[in-house]
């Protein structure tokens, strides 16, 4: 996953849980550090004309709400394993869902048409009540 779909991703779970998108420090903060998980604050602040203070405060409330969002304590050393093994974990819920469709006999014209290539937008809806 690179760095556009992590924020695409993180941004529609956030937005699901709390009703608010992720704000522009906050996805500089993320698509630095998911290209280099070990780029610093420091580093990040004097590429994009921010003081490493801010970047920390921002960051660790962006950590804060990830955490809360994910259900698991998120940093900035895991934050990207752990939206990794996030996704996969719902992609395997999808493909037991798929997999519990074809054994129930559904038939494909019995899908609604409505719904089609709307994966991603379903998955996300399941993740919200789960």
């Amino acid at each position: 996953m690179g760095a556009e779909e992590a924020l695409e991703f993180v941004d529609n779970l956030v937005f699901l849980k709390t009703g608010e998108h992720l704000d522009k420090t906050q996805r500089i903060i993320l698509r630095h550090l998911w290209e280099d998980e070990k780029r610093t604050y420091q580093d990040i602040a004097s590429r994009r004309g921010y003081t490493e203070a801010h970047l920390k405060s921002v960051g660790a409330e962006l950590w804060h709400l990830l955490s809360k969002v994910l259900g698991v304590k998120v940093s900035k050393s895991t934050f990207q394993g752990i939206v990794q093994g996030f996704r996969t974990s719902q992609q395997s819920q999808k493909i037991f869902h798929i997999a519990n469709l074809a054994t129930n006999s559904t038939r494909p014209q019995d899908l609604d048409s409505n719904f089609v290539g709307r994966d991603r937008q379903i998955a996300e809806l399941h993740t919200l009540v789960s």
